[in-house]
């Protein structure tokens, strides 16, 4: 929630209109774009309420982005927050990123980068809610950093593939400083 928060209140700031699209297994709530303090504390009212009355579920970016598609008229600047993607809605993604600068902000935990996980805890599946005893055997501890950097090489090949931007935000670290980073970047390979 802080990296929305950081990102709707610059639009404020700028004087941007600024919406949001709050999804997972299904359509949840989608904010039109407009200006003003008022617009602002009812998008952070929706994100609140849209967090707490989620249920453990995954996430359709295929219909979301058709969704999107269909009603994001006006060119934009998107930011898409997810910890993964589906190949399945490449076809919606490459018709967003012809209409919309599109890019995509991935939360990692820094505890699970290192590996440094403790031999046997108890887990709650955020999708599922369903909770689980890990054991993670230094041998376990291995494939699942294994199975972990394909999935992020995956995910950065893909979108990649796409011309979509992607930016880590370590949850240990400023999520301004890093968002600022990756713009001031931006506009300076933007003014070559």
């Amino acid at each position: 929630m802080e990296s929305v928060a950081i990102l709707l209140f610059s639009a404020l700031k700028n004087g941007d209109p600024f919406g949001a699209y709050f999804f997972n297994d299904k359509h949840q709530e989608y904010i039109p774009p407009k200006k003003g303090r008022r617009h602002l504390l009812h998008v952070f009212q929706k994100m609140i309420l849209a967090f707490e009355s989620s249920s453990f579920c995954g996430a359709n970016h295929k219909a979301a982005f058709h969704f999107f598609n269909r009603v994001a008229k006006h060119h934009g600047v998107c930011f898409f927050l997810s910890d993964d993607i589906s190949p399945e809605s490449k076809k919606e993604m490459r018709i967003a990123t012809r209409k919309h600068d599109l890019l995509f902000l991935c939360p990692v935990d820094p505890m699970e980068e290192k590996g440094n996980f403790p031999q046997g805890f108890l887990s709650q599946n955020i999708e599922t809610g369903e909770y689980m005893n890990c054991d993670l055997s230094p041998e376990k501890q291995k494939i699942f950093q294994d199975l972990r950097k394909q999935r992020k090489q995956k995910r950065i090949q893909f979108l990649r593939s796409l011309g979509i931007p992607l930016v880590h935000l370590k949850t240990n670290e400023s999520l301004f400083a890093t968002l600022l980073a990756f713009f001031q970047k931006r506009q300076h390979a933007l003014a070559r």
